[in-house]
């Protein structure tokens, strides 16, 4: 990924991506915005406890690097599950309904996925003009919201999965996401050779690795390209929000993709 500069804004665009004209996108780092205290200072989370009116400047400021207005943001409700939505005619502005994906077709919407550790994923066709962003946290990396994402650009589009090019964002990384005894055990249940997930720490216990997990869900769905942020939300706590390290108490950062 390479770090881009808007004004007071940091963001992260992926090299695999940047080549195509018909796509602007950007992972958006804390930097560069107006909130204060824990969710200094981009968060772009209206129900994290911030004062709404820092909420709307920031989103404001993000969606003006794509010439858009934040009225035009388009997102869904996160529930952490595997639900793909399609951001159709008409369908740019408030939130789509619950879900942790979203899909389009329609140049000049600017799809907005928010994030604080869990797995922000990009996916785009260049072949058909679409692109799609999924959320996944590690229900929704066990449930496969990153493969559906791609089944549903190839229903809705008739996206050829081996001309998908894919960026696997910022999130918790291997390196610190530590679980417990439940999540290792439906991680053994839902993958095979699931022991390559969970890297066995020095004190006896398990780190899930999101990253790789969510490449292999792409990997499945054929997908041709997949870069990799390489960027661990928690030990990079001072350029990104983490629920994580921060205890619950902080902001949610976006990655955002709009076709031109």
């Amino acid at each position: 990924m390479q770090l881009q500069q808007c004004g007071s804004l940091q963001y992260y665009t992926f090299d695999s991506l940047s080549q195509f004209q018909g796509l602007q996108h950007g992972a958006f780092t804390r930097h560069g915005g107006d909130s204060q205290g824990v969710w200094h200072s981009l968060n772009l989370s209206k129900v994290a406890g911030d004062a709404p009116e820092a909420v709307h400047a920031n989103l404001a400021a993000v969606a003006a690097v794509f010439n858009a207005a934040p009225a035009d943001l388009t997102s869904v409700w996160l529930v952490h599950g595997n639900h793909i939505l399609e951001a159709g005619a008409g369908a740019k502005g408030a939130p789509l309904g619950q879900a942790d994906g979203v899909i389009t077709h329609i140049p000049g919407v600017p799809l907005l996925m928010r994030s604080a550790d869990c797995v922000p994923v990009l996916v785009y066709d260049p072949e058909h003009r679409a692109v799609g962003l999924a959320h996944a946290g590690w229900r929704g990396t066990l449930s496969g919201a990153t493969y559906n994402l791609v089944q549903r650009m190839i229903q809705v589009y008739g996206s050829r999965p081996e001309a998908l090019i894919a960026g696997i964002g910022p999130s918790i990384g291997p390196c610190c996401y530590q679980v417990g005894p439940e999540v290792v055990a439906a991680v053994r249940q839902n993958f095979t050779a699931a022991d390559t997930l969970l890297p066995l720490q020095r004190d006896g216990s398990y780190h899930f690795d999101l990253w790789q997990a969510n490449a292999r869900w792409l990997k499945q769905a054929h997908v041709g390209s997949v870069e990799h942020s390489g960027q661990c939300t928690a030990c990079q706590v001072h350029d990104w929000f983490s629920h994580r390290q921060e205890y619950g108490k902080t902001g949610r950062f976006g990655l955002v993709a709009m076709l031109i």
